[in-house]
């Protein structure tokens, strides 16, 4: 049985957590490659995960770049995964939370909740119009 190839598109590295929950969901013979290079477009995207054969993709990516992954033509049924964070209620660990700095001097703690299926991302618009009243 060859191992399952999933694909960690960025910046950052996975949490111990997250990669023993991709271990949970697809077995212990299960490869993390890690994506952390900024890439021109989904395109090149595509072609790396259809080289490296990856059947799923965890991407931290803008909502954008994610919309045309899940539109491309070329996808070859490539599971796109998000790893869920919310907002922490306990101490801090590092197998599971992150924390970021804001600008303004405060912190965000968020901790790893589970994967969750992209399906698709919508924009949904209307007429920008002003009352003149």
């Amino acid at each position: 049985m060859s191992k399952k190839i999933v694909a960690w598109v960025s910046q950052h590295k996975p949490l111990k957590m997250q990669e023993q929950a991709l271990k949970e969901k697809l077995g212990n013979d299960t490869q993390i490659v890690r994506l952390s290079k900024r890439y021109e477009n989904a395109d090149v995207i595509i072609e790396i995960l259809t080289n490296l054969e990856a059947k799923y993709a965890v991407v931290v990516l803008p909502l954008t770049i994610i919309k045309h992954l899940l539109h491309h033509p070329g996808r070859n049924g490539t599971v796109f995964l998000k790893a869920d964070m919310i907002p922490a209620r306990d101490e801090y660990n590092p197998d599971s939370d992150v924390l970021m700095k804001a600008d303004i001097g405060m912190k965000r703690h968020t901790t790893f909740s589970g994967y969750l299926v992209y399906k698709d991302i919508r924009e949904i618009t209307e007429p920008f119009e002003v009352n003149k009243s």
